[in-house]
């Protein structure tokens, strides 16, 4: 949808105000973005699971037409990193 947006001549009323990545995404796309968030949710949780007092949450890829969120608080406890570091060791 994007390429043929992207192709498509403007009118002139558009020209100046057209944006050419504010459009929808494909499915391609929005799973391409799924899969980079749960990839960074992921390292995130590796970090706090080792340690790290640092790291922050992520931020979830943008998507058109999705309000960006206010930061994200972590989703993990000290106590259930705790108890997911003994199920991960056994």
């Amino acid at each position: 949808m994007t390429a043929i947006r992207r192709d498509s001549p403007p009118s002139s009323a558009e020209q100046e105000q057209r944006d050419p990545d504010a459009g929808r995404w494909s499915q391609l796309e929005m799973l391409v973005a799924a899969l980079v968030d749960e990839v960074r949710r992921n390292n995130y949780y590796l970090l706090r699971i080792n340690g790290s007092k640092t790291a922050k949450a992520p931020q979830p890829v943008p998507r058109p037409g999705v309000k960006p969120e206010g930061p994200r608080r972590a989703v993990i406890s000290k106590q259930g990193a705790a108890r997911l570091l003994e199920l991960i060791k056994g």
